[in-house]
């Protein structure tokens, strides 16, 4: 998949600092690898969809899983079964000293752009409980979007 970055607040920055580095890599290299299964036929009723998206969700799911990211992390402290989830956190740590160096939260919003303003306000919660320190959100271009659903 090709792939188009956008930095808020030098999160691509500080990803790409020598200590980081390895953390952006994977970041990209999964981004990268994600299959887009085209399925013509998919929507009779919309013939320009024809992208599952419910396969590169799976895709994203196994991938990180197999990486060490930790699947639907709180992002509060609640424990209660209504609190919101993120989609993936993973807490890097230095192999030098075995400390936490960095802990990243992923969101994967392929469905309605709606939806992303709901991600935004989970990266703001773990940021202010101290559960993240950068956040990103894995979307698709415009172009693919339109192919994936009609939100």
């Amino acid at each position: 998949m090709k792939i188009k970055t956008y930095s808020y607040r030098y999160a691509e920055e500080i990803l790409q600092h020598p200590k980081f580095i390895d953390i952006y890599n994977e970041l990209i290299l999964v981004c990268r690898d994600c299959p887009v299964p085209y399925y013509k036929g998919k929507s009779a009723k919309q013939e320009k969809l024809d992208v599952i998206q419910q396969i590169m969700n799976t895709y994203f799911f196994l991938r990180f899983q197999n990486l060490g990211w930790e699947a639907e992390p709180l992002v509060t402290p609640d424990t209660s079964e209504d609190a919101l989830r993120s989609d993936f956190r993973k807490s890097f740590i230095d192999s030098e000293t075995g400390e936490i160096v960095l802990t990243v939260q992923i969101e994967v919003e392929f469905g309605n752009v709606a939806s992303s303003y709901r991600n935004y306000f989970k990266f703001q919660l773990s940021f202010s409980n101290s559960l993240t320190d950068i956040s990103v959100l894995i979307v698709p271009s415009h172009s693919l979007a339109t192919r994936i659903d009609s939100g």
